[in-house]
């Protein structure tokens, strides 16, 4: 059932109509609609309060997101589609997506697997940011030890799920152990 019902303002300049939706399949979505040329809002129903909650938390996220991408300079990125972006980039959006939940700790797998030099770098100046600034731990797995030597310290090196050892990098680069089984004896 709709009911309508017009009225015009005392400026005379807008036209208003409302709406009350009624019907069967809008059982749970009971609402009045007020439109007037281009305005739309939901009025004086017992979903405004829901909606409004919902708008607030729309934009907070995406205050946030601006926040994100601005920290991870991805901005100039930000109408680009996912899919489009280089390994790299990709990266650092995971690690942005990473953000938005404010985690305790981040759990990395092999952050540098394909990745150019530049971009690693940014991604390591990101990581060092968010722990520093932000107060994030991170536990990584990693096998270039360059990148790893500017992000960890200590280092814990594993072989076939055992702690082989843990130490600064520098011990770690010239154990015997870690040598014989990362890189084999010549």
């Amino acid at each position: 059932m709709l009911i309508h019902e017009f009225f015009e303002r005392s400026s005379a300049k807008h036209v208003f109509v409302n709406v009350l939706i009624d019907n069967d399949e809008c059982q749970k979505n009971r609402f009045y609609v007020v439109i007037a040329k281009t305005y739309l809002s939901v009025v004086e129903s017992p979903q405004r309060k829901k909606v409004e909650k919902i708008k607030t938390e729309e934009i907070a996220i995406s205050k946030k997101a601006d926040e994100v991408m601005d920290f991870l300079q991805l901005k100039h990125l930000s109408n680009e589609y996912a899919g489009n972006l280089s390994g790299g980039q990709k990266k650092l959006l995971e690690l942005g997506r990473t953000m938005m939940v404010k985690p305790k700790i981040v759990l990395l797998d092999e952050v540098g697997a394909g990745v150019n030099r530049t971009l690693l770098n940014n991604i390591g100046d990101a990581i060092l940011r968010l722990n520093k600034e932000l107060n994030y731990t991170f536990c990584m797995i990693e096998h270039d030890i360059e990148f790893i030597s500017k992000l960890c310290n200590p280092v814990i090196v594993m072989a076939e799920g055992a702690i082989l050892m843990e130490d600064t990098i520098s011990n770690v680069k010239e154990n015997e152990k870690v040598i014989e089984v990362y890189l084999g004896r010549s």
